[in-house]
């Protein structure tokens, strides 16, 4: 596997604070395979999408927060992101948008209706998207709150830079969501993907070109009824998994959560953080697995991993190019 160097720690995120137990590397998304170095490399036109859950500071019970923090920046640096869709963000304006602003992202925070870190005597948790504006440029952003529940989702309305878009009309939309926890609220979850589903397909009416992306943790596998009704959706955006290679076949080390069930303490892996995409031109180009874990019955968060979820990350490329930029027009 070609590995990625790590960029250096931006200011304030200690050199030493990436975490990953072995080096990235890209792997073909239609056999898993190892991509050759050329093409490990992000072109100009690729850009990379980075969906963490990274654990609200109050639940992670140990008040790990002020040694997590840092190892949660270096590893979204590690992966060289353009778009990082972040949930369970308690400490937005307080960490990480000043450092991630620092590296020239645009970041939008969208808080739930409540949040059980409120209990622990902890800010508010919601969703977090944060843009490259080297490569795109943050027409506006939305925040909805799912009727009837606390959770919500964030959109974020996109125009990639070269691409020779004019007025609002976005280039990519990009949810971020989190969708409700715990097994026997799957119900729950299906109803509110639907009222996403809902509002994408008004978008899509609205922006027929615009490409979509959908990142969060939908606390649901590949095989549940989420995902399910994702599937079975017919008016809203056609959305595919950037990962269903690896969900379809037994790659046993592909999960993004580790946890212990309650009852009997043995380790469960579930793949319940998903990056999802939809357009007449967006292709995925590549894709980042989680690290893999070779201690099952490691506890996470722990010294060497800053959240009870695993990252995922993928490279697309837009129908957009470079070739259509007018930067060469004449003035």
């Amino acid at each position: 596997m070609e590995a990625v160097a790590p960029p250096p720690a931006p200011a304030g995120v200690p050199a030493d604070a990436v975490a990953g137990e072995e080096a990235l590397g890209w792997l073909d998304p239609l056999t898993a395979a190892p991509l050759p170095p050329a093409d490990s490399e992000v072109g100009k036109d690729d850009f990379v999408v980075v969906q963490w859950n990274v654990l609200a500071d109050g639940l992670d019970h140990d008040g790990s927060w002020f040694q997590r923090k840092d190892m949660i920046l270096a590893e979204v640096f590690r992966r060289s992101p353009d778009i990082i869709c972040l949930q369970e963000v308690n400490h937005f304006a307080d960490h990480l948008e000043p450092v991630l602003r620092d590296q020239g992202f645009e970041g939008v925070f969208a808080p739930k209706a409540n949040s059980p870190a409120l209990k622990f005597g902890k800010p508010m948790d919601g969703c977090a998207t944060f843009i490259n504006t080297i490569k795109f440029t943050l027409l506006r952003h939305q925040r909805f709150v799912y009727s009837g529940y606390t959770q919500v989702f964030q959109l974020c309305f996109l125009r990639a830079n070269g691409s020779g878009s004019r007025g609002d009309a976005p280039d990519l939309i990009v949810c971020n969501t989190h969708l409700k926890s715990k097994r026997h609220y799957e119900p729950w979850r299906v109803d509110q993907i639907t009222q996403l589903l809902r509002t994408l397909q008004g978008l899509q009416v609205e922006f027929p070109q615009a490409q979509f992306i959908l990142a969060g943790d939908l606390n649901t596998t590949p095989t549940g009824r989420v995902r399910g009704r994702i599937a079975s959706s017919t008016k809203a955006p056609m959305l595919s998994s950037a990962f269903a290679t690896l969900e379809s076949s037994s790659h046993a080390n592909f999960f993004t959560r580790l946890k212990r069930d309650g009852r009997t303490n043995l380790p469960m892996t579930q793949v319940i953080d998903h990056i999802l995409f939809s357009g007449s031109g967006l292709q995925v180009r590549a894709i980042l697995p989680p690290p893999v874990v070779q201690d099952l019955f490691r506890v996470l968060p722990d010294a060497g991993w800053p959240s009870d979820h695993l990252a995922l990350a993928a490279r697309f490329r837009g129908p957009w190019s470079s070739a259509n930029s007018s930067e060469d027009d004449p003035d």
